[in-house]
Formats: C-alpha cells, structure tokens, sequence
C-alpha cells in the first residue's frame, strides 16, 4: 500500500518530502523540488494549519485556517557556518544517505529563516486544493525568470529586507540600508530599531514595558538627549520623564528599568 504525502504525479516531476506528517492537513508540512535552472536552489511549500499552530481564535481572527507558502532556498549563499549550526539539530542515523542529509539541510533552513518567501496561498477550507495552488504557482516561477527576480527584490518586511537577503540569511539588510541613506523620510520605528540594534544586551521582564517610548523604559531617560522626538507629538516618554515611572507604575531611572 502507498503512504506518502505527496501524489505521485508531483513526485515523477522532482518533488519530495522534506519533512512531513502523514497527516499533514492537520499537522503541517514541508516539500521541496530543485530549480530546474539554479543550480544550488530549492523550491519550497510550507504548508501550516493555522488552528494548530495558532489556535482557534487565532485563526478566526486572521480568517485563514490553511496557509500555503512557497520559499526559494539555496545552500551555496549562506555561509558554512550557518550550515554547520542547522544539521546540528538533526539526530540522524549513520545510515542517512546524502541526499537525506541535502533534504534536512533544506528543512532547516527554511525553518531558520534562512530563505526568500515569494508568495501564499490560503483559504479556510479544502487544504489539498490550498497545496496544489502552491504547487503550481512555484513550478511558474521556477521557468519564469523575470518574475522571479522581481519576486526576489521586493521587501518583505517593514524594515525593507528584500526576499533575496532574507535567502541569504541577512534579516537585517534593510535596516542598514536605511542607516547609510541620508536622504530617506524619517522612520520612527527604524530609529528605534537601530538603537536597541547597537546598544548592549540588557534583559528586561516584557510584563514590565507599558506601550509607551520602548528605548526610554529600557535604557533610561538619559537616551532623551540625543532624542529627535523630544517634546514633539511623536515623542512616547514625556509622562516618564516628569513622574519617574511608566503607566504600570514601574520605576524608570537613567539608566532604565
């Protein structure tokens, strides 16, 4: 008798489980097939079952019980380190073959973060239907080069990271780029990035923060000095700076909590 995730179709076009449930409309999956043109790269579906992973009230409230992702993974852009650190994780038997260890290399990856997201599908039922949209939609973009690329250069994220440098492993590009470039509008929520990005690591209790100036409850009131938004509407500590203590009633000195 036949037990796999995938239909057989897909498995005679180059498809394979990278790490599945036989149950995986409930419990998750992931499938991977090598780009027919990029030497190195894979091409991903991770498919999430958002009750699961987030609840039933999580998933009503984002309106979307199955979610199907399609990622672009290539080994040869990160680095061996990086490598190295994601086939720690696996406790394989000596008789994995090397193609296992390429499938678990993939795996982890794009469970690290460490690949360029290029499109979703989701829907609130029919999960297999879901999947094979994914499917096709990353089989188009595997032969599509300039989509491809135009896929790859757009940010993802609200810093400005693009699909590609994600791939690579670098989340934080965007934030640079906007550091180095002197005539972007001014961004509140990257300034504030950019200072806890630099600043020592400080542990602090999350149940201590109120919703007010984040740097200020963290490293104190002395990071007002420097503070563009210093008495001005989109200044988030004024009442820290006149009472002591934030809006929990925790105290905030100098040098923060």
């Amino acid at each position: 008798m036949r037990n796999s995730t995938l239909p057989k179709k897909w498995e005679q076009q180059g498809w394979i489980d990278l790490g599945s449930d036989v149950g995986w409309e409930d419990y998750g999956g992931m499938w991977g097939k090598k780009a027919p043109h990029e030497p190195g790269a894979w091409y991903v579906l991770r498919f999430t079952n958002m009750e699961d992973a987030a609840g039933e009230r999580g998933a009503k409230e984002m309106g979307i019980r199955y979610e199907c992702s399609i990622f672009r993974v290539n080994p040869d852009e990160l680095p061996e380190e990086k490598k190295r650190s994601v086939l720690k994780s696996f406790s394989a038997p000596e008789s994995w073959t090397s193609e296992a260890w390429q499938a678990a290399l993939i795996y982890g990856l794009v469970s690290d973060g460490c690949a360029a997201p290029l499109s979703e599908h989701s829907a609130w039922n029919y999960p297999t239907r879901v999947r094979a949209e994914a499917k096709r939609e990353a089989d188009e973009i595997m032969n599509d080069y300039n989509r491809r690329q135009i896929l790859l250069d757009r940010p993802v994220n609200a810093i400005g990271t693009t699909a590609r440098e994600f791939g690579q492993g670098d989340v934080l590009a965007g934030l640079r780029r906007y550091e180095k470039d002197g005539t972007a509008p001014v961004d509140p929520k990257k300034d504030l990035m950019l200072r806890m990005e630099t600043a020592p690591i400080k542990r602090v209790k999350q149940r201590a923060l109120s919703g007010e100036c984040i740097a200020v409850q963290i490293w104190g009131t002395a990071q007002c000095a420097e503070c563009m938004y210093k008495d001005t509407a989109k200044c988030g500590g004024p009442k820290i700076r006149q009472t002591g203590e934030n809006e929990k009633g925790v105290k905030i000195g100098r040098n923060g909590l």
